[in-house]
Parts: C-alpha cells; structure tokens; sequence
C-alpha cells in the first residue's frame, strides 16, 4: 500500500471494529454512526484483522472479512525497522497479552504513514 494512498485515512484499533460489528458491545451505537458519517478510507493491519475476527461473533465474522476484501479496510504492511521496534517493546513489555495487534498501528503512527491523530478507538478498548 503506498504512502499517498494512506494520507488521510482513518487508522483503526480493535475495539472500534470490534463494536461496530458487534451489535451486543456497549460502544456499538457510537461506532457504527462513526462509520456510516464517515466516508473517509480505513486502515489497519493483519493482527488487528484477526483479533476482530476472534472477538466478534462466530456468524458475523465471515461478513467482517467480505467488508475487508471489498476495500471496506485497507491492510497496511510493516518493514523489517517496525518489526524490530515492536520486538524491543513487547521484549520490555513482555506481560501484555495481545501485544502484536495493538503495537502494529502504534508503530504505523510512528513511521509517519498514518497521521497520529486518525485513531479512532471506542471508549470501551481504551486503557484506563
């Protein structure tokens, strides 16, 4: 995925992802009038493709994955420098479960491909 093609686009966590498609989640209100408003193009990663597919119902998952293929998300990649980042903080970091699917779109930010303010995460998956 080229640079020019993310400029703009919205860099998607899990949680939001995960509310949207989910119609049980606290935050799914919010998140799918985020997404029907929103006619932006989306962003994330692999990681956070399969943790979605793991946390949203089993039946909705398959529909998850046509919206994906369909352009409904863009799949960016990582270069070898933003694998050895993560490496050295899940190495300092070690006892975080999930680590991979939430370092990958921190680490999109810090190469500059996204802009660090695109993130859109609902209120439920963020830290306390």
């Amino acid at each position: 995925m080229s640079r020019s093609l993310l400029r703009g686009a919205t860099l998607l966590d899990t949680g939001p992802l995960v509310a949207w498609f989910d119609r049980s989640d606290q935050d799914h209100g919010a998140c799918a009038g985020f997404f029907q408003q929103d006619q932006g193009s989306f962003v994330s990663t692999w990681p956070v493709t399969t943790e979605v597919c793991r946390l949203i119902p089993a039946d909705v998952a398959p529909r998850f994955l046509a919206w994906v293929s369909l352009g409904g998300l863009n799949l960016a990649e990582l270069g070898g420098s933003a694998l050895e980042w993560m490496a050295t903080w899940m190495r300092q970091y070690g006892d975080l479960t999930n680590a991979l699917a939430c370092l990958e779109p921190d680490a999109l930010r810090k190469k500059g491909r996204v802009p660090t303010n695109a993130m859109c995460s609902s209120p439920s998956s963020r830290p306390s």
